[in-house]
């Protein structure tokens, strides 16, 4: 009767672990997406809004370092997140 309580807990825990870590793992790619298409939208209004025949270059080759490393972050704190919860949480 101990051991069952005990597996009870324990699998109430586990449900309980893997609810948060969706929980949060969905909130972080809300927060991600939004935050893309924002910088997107605004970086794209900064492109067209100065004068795009002079700046076209730069603008292509900074946006894409941004790109760039956004990407390398994203798939950083991703894995960094997922690992976080798989090994902590379960």
């Amino acid at each position: 009767c101990k051991w069952d309580f005990r597996n009870v807990r324990r699998q109430a825990k586990m449900a309980g672990s893997i609810t948060r870590a969706a929980f949060h793992f969905a909130v972080y790619h809300f927060a991600m997406h939004h935050f893309a298409v924002y910088h997107f939208v605004i970086y794209h209004f900064a492109v067209y809004h100065f004068d795009i025949h002079h700046f076209a270059k730069y603008h292509f080759a900074f946006y894409h370092f941004d790109m760039y490393h956004f990407a390398i972050c994203h798939f950083a704190i991703c894995h960094f997140a997922m690992c976080h919860f798989a090994m902590c949480h379960f």
